[in-house]
């Protein structure tokens, strides 16, 4: 067994018993000794997750084939309010699925990513917005701003500004979050 697959193991016997943080040690030494190895970062990646540290490997870089890889973008995009980034991820996972004879692992696999896909595209299928009032960022922005969060105090000022031409122009929100 090589000292990354060593590392591995200890990280994957601590990821078991829930000890992230010590999990992500492990799998930062065996990535330093294997940085090639996408495995490597999904689950450094997958403990960093369940710290609420959202980040960014480069799992998917390193194998752009890796199912579970794209999964945890999946996952994580949909926590950050990244909706749209959410959908291609989990698109990109069930692709680097088969297709046919599933292993009762990839069937799991298959189950969550369509399913993290089907929560994603009905925040996007709904009024902007409503997207709004779902997004972790903003849901953060309204507590900082107070009662209202202020894209509703803009809708409400608009026909005031109207009224007194202060804009002459109402412009409608149509781009997705």
């Amino acid at each position: 067994m090589s000292e990354a697959e060593k590392l591995k193991a200890e990280g994957n016997t601590l990821y078991a018993k829930k000890d992230y943080a010590s999990a992500i040690v492990k799998y930062t030494k065996a990535i330093a000794v294997d940085d090639k190895n996408a495995i490597l970062y999904s689950n450094r990646s997958a403990c960093q997750r369940f710290l609420k540290r959202y980040t960014s490997d480069s799992a998917t870089e390193l194998d752009p084939t890796y199912a579970k890889a794209w999964g945890r973008v999946g996952d994580v995009s949909n926590i950050l309010g990244e909706y749209t980034r959410s959908v291609a991820a989990y698109k990109k996972a069930l692709g680097c699925l088969p297709t046919e004879n599933l292993s009762p692992a990839e069937a799991k696999q298959k189950a969550q990513y369509e399913e993290g896909m089907k929560l994603s595209q009905d925040v996007l299928d709904r009024p902007p917005i409503e997207v709004l009032e779902v997004n972790p960022r903003a849901q953060q922005i309204n507590k900082t701003a107070g009662d209202k969060p202020p894209w509703i105090v803009a809708q409400e000022m608009m026909p005031d500004l109207l009224r007194n031409e202060v804009v002459d122009t109402v412009v409608c929100l149509t781009s997705r979050v």
